[in-house]
């Protein structure tokens, strides 16, 4: 049976490590390593953090207390024979949870995968390319207030979302001049996303799509569970956040 007696925000973090053979290459680096470090910092500062690693031990932890905030950090959450953990997630999320994607989706989910895991949260979004982009803010999307909270701009690589309404893009990518770009031909229209949050009937989904885990954008995924950068919150104020 699901607890939610505890008044204290929780995190959930879901890194299935997929098997070696997944990878031609050197395997990507797992949640744990500097790569997160900061993330993980950050969040232990505010809120429980739980971290699990396989499948079953995700499936029990979503039955048995509904988390604030869940966030999956590697893609094999959008791989058909973990459809049972994402399908929990979701049903979390429709009960009021906020589920955010990052991490090593960016790099190697395949776009007919996250095509299918998006649709199954009832979203038309789907991912483009890999691609240098400027990011910048779209405050019709965060409202005024959040938007002054967060960077303005920023620039990195970043997995880019299409079908994303503007009212759930986050920041719009502006691929036309940039640092990070390794070809001309990335050159791509204003108005894809890297940076999304979507309504999934009482909850929310969110994607930030940034290859690098950037400061920046660790500042955002933590505006996207309710927590501000920059201090640690009391559980009173954790509480009001995670219901703006």
């Amino acid at each position: 049976m699901m607890s939610t007696d505890d008044p204290k925000p929780s995190v959930l973090i879901i890194r299935i490590t997929p098997p070696p053979s997944t990878y031609e290459e050197v395997p990507p680096p797992t949640d744990d390593e500097p790569y997160y470090q900061q993330l993980l910092d950050e969040l232990t500062l505010r809120v429980s953090v739980m971290t699990v690693s396989s499948p079953s031990d995700a499936i029990k932890s979503l039955q048995m207390k509904q988390p604030s905030i869940v966030i999956s950090t590697t893609e094999t959450l959008a791989v058909e024979e973990n459809f049972p953990v994402l399908q929990e997630v979701l049903d979390r999320v429709r009960e009021g949870t906020s589920a955010i994607i990052m991490g090593m989706y960016p790099e190697y989910a395949e776009s007919a995968d996250m095509k299918v895991l998006f649709s199954q949260a009832g979203l038309s979004w789907n991912t483009t390319n890999v691609v240098g982009a400027t990011l910048t803010v779209n405050q019709a999307a965060t409202g005024s207030k959040l938007a002054a909270a967060l960077p303005a701009r920023y620039t990195t690589r970043a997995l880019l979302l299409n079908n994303v309404a503007f009212s759930d893009a986050w920041y719009t990518a502006d691929c036309t001049s940039h640092p990070y770009a390794v070809d001309p031909s990335e050159a791509r229209p204003l108005g894809e996303s890297a940076v999304a949050l979507g309504h999934v009937a009482d909850g929310k989904l969110g994607y930030v799509g940034d290859v690098y885990a950037l400061s920046e954008s660790v500042a955002i995924i933590l505006a996207m569970c309710g927590l501000p950068s920059g201090k640690q919150l009391t559980g009173l104020e954790q509480l009001q956040s995670l219901r703006l």
